[in-house]
């Protein structure tokens, strides 16, 4: 059996696309930790990226004002460190 293909590309800076490519096993699992996050607050996956590594995908829910300490403390998700000012994770 295939394991469960998900990789995650994430945005170098503002403004960038974000995408999500994945087997429908993969797609499936992130699917599920999706409906669990919306429904429990926190959803996780573990799924692998092609080279056979595995890894955890974890999505929270935080339905906290944009404007608040919860999301203006949270890192920002770029990969470009000069476009992320915040150093704190979820």
């Amino acid at each position: 059996m295939n394991p469960p293909l998900l990789h995650v590309y994430p945005q170098a800076t503002a403004h960038d696309s974000v995408q999500i490519v994945g087997t429908t096993a993969g797609l499936r699992l992130l699917a599920r930790a999706l409906a669990d996050a919306m429904t429990t607050g926190q959803g996780t996956a573990t799924v692998f990226t092609a080279d056979g590594e595995g890894f955890t995908l974890t999505i929270l829910q935080d339905n906290s004002p944009w404007t608040g300490p919860a999301w203006t403390h949270r890192a920002l998700p770029y990969t470009d460190s000069s476009s992320s000012p915040h150093d704190e994770m979820p």
